[in-house]
């Protein structure tokens, strides 16, 4: 089943949709970061870049280094699972656990910033 929500004049999925459609979703908005379209994804995504900076500094995991290259670098967009995991030094499992991990912090802060717009434009 499919759900979409019309937002911004995007079709946005929504966190129901899965990991797969929102990570296509985070990779188009770094492609798109100057389009105005985007102007609320742009900033979850970096909320979310801002979480995994913040998470770096209490756990010294490496988040940040994995969102940058996972999401912020487009020329890694196409590269294999394997492929990142041997660029990253990270063993393939602990990839996909951070990945998402990345994605629900993602799909969480983007549906509360909706959440936070809807409310500001009632009120």
């Amino acid at each position: 089943m499919t759900i979409t929500v019309l937002y911004n004049l995007i079709t946005i999925p929504t966190v129901i949709q899965g990991g797969r459609k929102m990570e296509e979703l985070m990779k188009t908005i770094a492609k798109n970061r100057f389009n105005p379209d985007y102007k609320t994804e742009l900033k979850a995504l970096n909320l979310t870049y801002f979480y995994c900076k913040q998470n770096d500094s209490a756990e010294n995991k490496g988040l940040a280094v994995i969102f940058e290259h996972l999401y912020l670098e487009p020329e890694h967009f196409d590269d294999t699972k394997v492929k990142i995991s041997l660029d990253l030094h990270v063993n393939e499992r602990t990839l996909l656990r951070y990945r998402k991990k990345i994605v629900k912090v993602f799909s969480f802060t983007l549906e509360q910033i909706k959440q936070d717009t809807a409310q500001a434009l009632v009120l």
